[in-house]
Formats: C-alpha cells, structure tokens, sequence
C-alpha cells in the first residue's frame, strides 16, 4: 500500500502547477490559490452559500498531494484496531469521498 501512495502522491506533486489553471487564459496568470478553492468546496456557509465543485484538475492534483497520506493513515489505524475481526488477507481501499483522491 505504501508503494502506491507514495506513486500516487508522486503523480500528483509532478502534475499540480504553481499557477491557477483558471487565470490561465488571462494576461497575468495568479499564482494557484488551490487552498482557497478547496475552501470554497468544503465549507459553504463560510462561501455565503457559494460553492464549487471539484472541477479543475489542479487543484484535485493539490488535494491529493496534501491529504492522501493522512487519509491512508487513518485507514491504517482504523484497520489496526478492527484486526482481529478481520480475515488474514483483505483487500480494502478507501475511495473517500470527492474526485477518489486515494483510489
């Protein structure tokens, strides 16, 4: 397992740009704001009702980055303390929730 998040944290750091795909058609892109944007997913009444959806492949590519090494390890918590219920051999993978950032 550890070998394909750190493959797919790998991915995702090549692949995530420092601009912001959405100035990218403008004459002075902004530097990424991916932070702000997954604000603007994650918390509406903060956004004024305002919200997005995961739909710029950059910022997926950020999320992913940053958060699939701490959702792997819950998973791995959570499968060490139900262990002994499980069989010896299971095959689990956590799809999350969203664009399946740690599929």
């Amino acid at each position: 397992m550890f070998k394909l998040m750190y493959d797919v944290m790998k991915l995702a750091k090549k692949n995530h740009s420092s601009v912001c795909l959405q100035s990218s058609n403008s004459l002075y892109p902004r530097k990424s704001t991916c932070t702000a944007c997954l604000n603007r997913v994650h918390f509406k009444r903060k956004n004024n009702g305002n919200v997005r959806d995961y739909d710029c492949e950059n910022m997926i590519y950020y999320y992913c980055g940053r958060y699939s090494l701490k959702h792997t390890g819950e998973l791995f918590t959570l499968l060490e303390q139900i262990s002994s219920r499980l069989p010896d051999n299971p095959r689990i993978l956590s799809v999350g929730c969203g664009p399946c950032t740690d599929l």
